[in-house]
């Protein structure tokens, strides 16, 4: 009998140790978390405004909205409630702590995106310098350019000099001083 008592305080105990220990950080961490699945959940069912949805699409939209909130409650390992009651006690400079931690977040994200952003760009320049120029004659492959008389009957090719002719003189030397 003592035995289930004594788990049964232990737990309780637990759940309001959870509740208190929230740090402004954590919970900036659970509301930002909160607001990518309200993100993702309201991008699924169309961007539309609760109003806008049939009565079955209301009722699935805060369903699974519910359950999104509790999967990153739990994630965090805190209880509904426990957040709920903490959120609800928070006095004026908690919630400027946890304001300024989510601008932190923020601000962290943004400068992760454009460092992983910068690299995607630098990746696609160097396999961009990489690779060797496709050189195609003509429109595409189907429809060919034909140079020089090239597949024409009773013509003769037309011989291509590459360089200057051998009796003019190539460009005046520049001196290294210029």
């Amino acid at each position: 009998m003592r035995a289930p008592l004594i788990t049964l305080v232990a737990l309780l105990g637990a759940s309001q140790a959870s509740a208190e220990d929230l740090t402004p950080e954590t919970a900036a961490q659970i509301r930002r978390d909160q607001k990518k699945a309200d993100e993702r959940i309201l991008k699924a069912h169309g961007n539309k405004k609760p109003q806008e949805m049939s009565k079955e699409e209301r009722q699935d939209y805060f369903r699974e909205r519910a359950e999104a909130h509790r999967e990153v409650l739990g994630k965090h390992g805190v209880e509904d409630k426990d957040f709920a009651r903490h959120e609800a006690r928070m006095n004026k400079d908690e919630r400027a702590e946890t304001a300024e931690a989510e601008a932190r977040l923020s601000a962290k994200e943004q400068a992760d995106a454009a460092k992983k952003a910068e690299e995607e760009d630098k990746a696609k320049e160097k396999a961009a310098k990489s690779k060797e120029p496709v050189i195609q004659r003509g429109f595409d492959e189907a429809h060919p350019e034909k140079l020089d008389g090239e597949g024409l009957e009773g013509s003769e090719p037309v011989p291509v000099e590459q360089g200057l002719p051998p009796d003019e003189p190539g460009p005046p030397p520049q001196s290294p001083l210029q």
